[in-house]
């Protein structure tokens, strides 16, 4: 039970601060579709998501080894922690090159060229924070993670709605997110100096062994970020910053809900990494058990997505960005299966079987760039979006597979039919009534939750588990 209670509180913190974020972020989001309008909000996407390609030469897959080494050898972590530094600047560095050299290599326009070069500094400052981040989890202090994600955003807002009063441009807003991030770095430095003594250190055993076990991860971060944003970069080359404008619009909206499974799957993470050496029958219970909150969380996500999509976009975005409803659709089933593959992964890696994973991510990599190639120059942004459906149920069932054979994890070992049936009769109900949107959205929430009580989809254990996070 006091593992229980242990990922109840941090799930908790994750959860409060991923959806303090992301709810922030779909302010900043609908506030820049607004005001940009479609090009320019299409291209400050672009150029987020160009450097977002070269974040895994930055993060070179060192986040996870640092999570999983310093949860199984706590003692080891200052020497872990001094390595990974010196890697983590090192990379991002290299990254921020490559990043440069490349956009001219695609002659871009000069504008595009300048924004990139003008804050490819993030890639340093998010690399750093995320390996700050990565020692809280591994710590399951994920309070300081908490306010290092929060007040940043806060701090970006804040900049916006003044560039916006102000009537000013792209530039000023990309600067005001790289400051944002910026403080996130110092914030989340200072707190890990609050649970753990390290400098910049090299030592060359640990340096070596750290290289060593990144590589893998390396690939696969790189496989998995061209496999999730490759689409962004050819409607770019191919259709341009209008299609990328209305494709993102889209994204931001399905991207925002997965929050839910990163906040589970990123507290799982630790605790399948012991349990994976202790206890095989617990590792599959953690498992199964995330499975089971996201399906019950998504699934109604999924299907009034579909159902209200029209009303969403109208009411979001305006009748500017009318072209997104259909993609956005299309993306709402991938919620589903994102989710299912945020804790496949963790599991994985867990289990140092994440070369398993990179083979998946390889694979749908290569259908996802194909079907791209297809798609888009017939159906645009609509052709992306189907190309990343396809992408992503293959991605899934590769996943489902290799745990199944080569872990021995029965997974689904929970009654989908429930939540299945529950989200069918919310959709019922929402769709016959005639209310505003969020009395559409309220509405069906409230039905969904009865017919999951009736079902007994939620049943006591889980409720143990809130009552253990009420007296932590």
């Amino acid at each position: 039970m006091t593992t229980a209670r242990s990922v109840a509180k941090n799930t908790f913190f994750v959860a409060f601060s991923n959806i303090a974020a992301k709810i922030i972020a779909f302010i900043i989001a609908i506030y820049l579709a607004r005001y940009l309008g479609v090009e320019d909000f299409g291209k400050y996407n672009f150029i987020i998501t160009y450097l977002l390609l070269f974040g895994f030469i930055a993060g070179f897959g060192l986040d996870s080894v640092v999570i999983r080494d310093i949860s199984k050898k706590p003692d080891e972590a200052g020497r872990i922690m001094s390595n990974a530094s010196v890697i983590r600047i090192l990379t991002s560095l290299t990254a921020i090159i490559l990043a440069i050299i490349t956009i001219h290599a695609l002659k871009y326009p000069a504008d595009t060229i300048f924004y990139i070069q003008l804050i490819s500094a993030i890639l340093l400052v998010q690399g750093l924070s995320y390996l700050f981040e990565s020692l809280f989890q591994a710590k399951m202090k994920m309070e300081y993670a908490a306010l290092s994600i929060i007040f940043p955003k806060i701090i970006f807002v804040i900049a916006l709605y003044w560039i916006i009063r102000s009537n000013l441009g792209l530039k000023e807003i990309l600067l005001a997110y790289l400051f944002s991030e910026f403080t996130r770095t110092i914030i989340s430095f200072l707190y890990s100096k609050r649970i753990l003594k390290y400098r910049l250190h090299i030592d060359r055993v640990t340096f070596k062994d750290l290289f060593r076990k990144s590589l893998p991860f390396v690939i696969g971060y790189g496989l998995l970020i061209l496999y999730n944003r490759f689409d962004i970069l050819m409607l770019s080359i191919m259709k341009g910053d209008l299609a990328v404008g209305y494709y993102a619009a889209a994204y931001k909206l399905t991207e925002s809900v997965l929050f839910i499974p990163g906040a589970l799957a990123a507290t799982l993470m630790p605790v399948m990494a012991r349990q994976f050496d202790i206890n095989k029958e617990k590792l599959e219970y953690m498992y199964n058990l995330g499975v089971k909150y996201i399906l019950m969380l998504i699934l109604p996500i999924s299907f009034g997505g579909v159902i209200l999509g029209n009303e969403i976009i109208y009411m979001i975005y305006k009748e500017e960005f009318a072209n997104s409803v259909m993609v956005f659709k299309i993306l709402t089933f991938t919620i589903i299966f994102n989710s299912l593959i945020s804790i496949q992964t963790v599991l994985l890696v867990a289990a140092n079987k994440q070369q398993l994973n990179n083979i998946s991510v390889s694979a749908c990599a290569i259908i996802n760039i194909i079907l791209n190639l297809i798609l888009i120059p017939q159906y645009s942004y609509v052709g992306a979006g189907i190309a990343t459906l396809v992408s992503v149920v293959c991605l899934y069932i590769f996943g489902f597979y290799f745990i199944h054979r080569n872990l021995m994890i029965q997974p689904f070992r929970i009654d989908l039919f429930k939540y299945i049936v529950a989200s069918i009769g919310m959709g019922l109900v929402i769709i016959n009534v005639n209310m505003h949107l969020i009395s559409q959205i309220i509405t069906g929430a409230i039905v969904y939750a009865l017919l999951v009580l009736m079902l007994k989809g939620f049943d006591r254990e889980d409720m143990d588990m809130i009552k253990n996070l009420k007296g932590k």
